[in-house]
């Protein structure tokens, strides 16, 4: 990147001007002011504490489950759709494995909030 290309890069993302004469710069501007990460939301499932949590982000049509257990590490689950996803999560967490009817419906209920 010339110094004259990233000088005016910089420039217009200061004044919010989208009328540089270099090609795919307008797009790189847009993206910067709209940021990265504003297309992906995160939520999240249960967290007992730093080393034991469960998050899903959705990426547009993607959805990435991240568990991080400190018994496992970090596993990381993609999927398509949303019936994919609960699925995986009824074969995961068997209601008859839970002694608690009511914290499998918490943990189902916070599934089909994503």
């Amino acid at each position: 990147m010339s110094v004259l290309y990233r000088k005016r890069f910089q420039n217009a993302t200061k004044l919010k001007r989208f009328d540089l004469q270099f090609p795919g710069a307008k797009g790189m501007i847009l993206a910067k002011e709209q940021g990265a990460n504003e297309m992906i939301k995160k939520h999240q499932i249960y967290k007992k504490d730093n080393w034991n949590m469960m998050t899903v982000e959705v990426n547009g049509r993607e959805l990435i489950l991240r568990e991080i257990s400190d018994e496992w590490g970090e596993e990381t689950h993609k999927f398509i759709s949303r019936p994919e996803m609960m699925q995986w999560a009824s074969d995961r967490f068997p209601k008859d494995k839970f002694d608690n009817e009511a914290e499998w419906e918490e943990l189902m209920n916070a599934f089909r909030e994503v």
